[in-house]
């Protein structure tokens, strides 16, 4: 899963940047004597931020362009940009989809593409980031905002064992969703019960997960004993992860009853209360004749 946070911050520099901002292309500010007609070019996104952490595995883009302050422009234009001092992210990282904008004749925008590897960042406090500007040979004045600077955070999200306590819905591959509650273990270390595992517990009986509680983000459930509702002694082993940013984990597991080994998949995330669907998509051999 990857949980991804762009923010675009729209900075207004100066009181005539905004007083711009308020006109059409055909109001007196672009129409006196004063600007002579003059239309101005600007970053649709002047500053921007962009969050990732390990859990977005994926490549992706985020659009941004250059608009026309003024009148749409009368014939195709071409709007090259430039890398300015302050950048610190690497093409590996970060890459534009072109050097340059094109703005066709009768539009005031023209769009392209920053196309972002999370891979290729490592853990950091540090933002990176990627300055870029209008060149002046584009031949048409960017006073207002004809710099961009986009900014790249690659962290963890502030881990905290107490995200995952309460109730959880768990959505068991192959036989469907039921609730469960896990609890803090009053000894160990980032270590929480689970009072429902297999929606099938014997009473009392829990099975524990032991999280990492670094940037690893995993879960390991030690071999252990675990009672089921009929009364037999199996165990329960397996491992998983888990995203500090969304409280969502997921655990595969071999759980073993009657000296049969059943490989499990679940899914853990908050929810509303919903009945548990007794359903098998394949019967283990215990309940073949139930």
């Amino acid at each position: 899963m990857k949980t991804l946070i762009n923010i675009f911050l729209v900075v207004i520099v100066g009181s005539l940047l905004f007083a711009t901002s308020c006109f059409k292309a055909e109001d007196p500010l672009y129409n006196t004597a004063a600007t002579g007609g003059t239309s101005f070019l600007q970053f649709s996104a002047i500053n921007s931020t962009t969050a990732m952490t390990p859990a977005d595995a994926d490549a992706f883009a985020i659009p941004f362009g250059i608009k026309i302050l003024g009148a749409p422009a009368a014939s195709d234009m071409t709007v090259k940009l430039t890398l300015l001092t302050g950048t610190t992210v690497t093409t590996s990282q970060v890459s534009l989809s072109s050097t340059s904008v094109l703005i066709k004749a009768g539009t005031v925008q023209g769009n392209i593409f920053l196309n972002v590897d999370p891979n290729a960042f490592d853990l950091s406090p540090d933002t990176l980031r990627l300055k870029l500007g209008i060149d002046p040979a584009s031949g048409t004045p960017a006073e207002f905002g004809g710099t961009s600077t986009f900014n790249f955070v690659y962290n963890v999200c502030p881990y905290d064992i107490l995200d995952f306590l309460g109730g959880f819905i768990c959505n068991e591959e192959g036989y469907g969703e039921y609730n469960v509650s896990f609890t803090l273990d009053p000894e160990v270390e980032n270590r929480i019960h689970n009072s429902n595992f297999w929606d099938w517990a014997g009473p009392g009986e829990t099975v524990y997960y032991d999280f990492s509680g670094d940037e690893n983000q995993i879960i390991t459930i030690p071999d252990q004993p675990f009672i089921y509702g009929d009364g037999t002694v199996g165990s329960v082993d397996g491992t998983g992860t888990y995203d500090a940013c969304t409280g969502k984990f997921s655990c595969d597991y071999t759980a073993w009853y009657g000296g049969d080994g059943y490989a499990t998949h679940h899914d853990f995330y908050r929810g509303g209360k919903k009945a548990s669907k007794m359903v098998w998509v394949k019967k283990p051999a215990f309940l073949e004749n139930n």
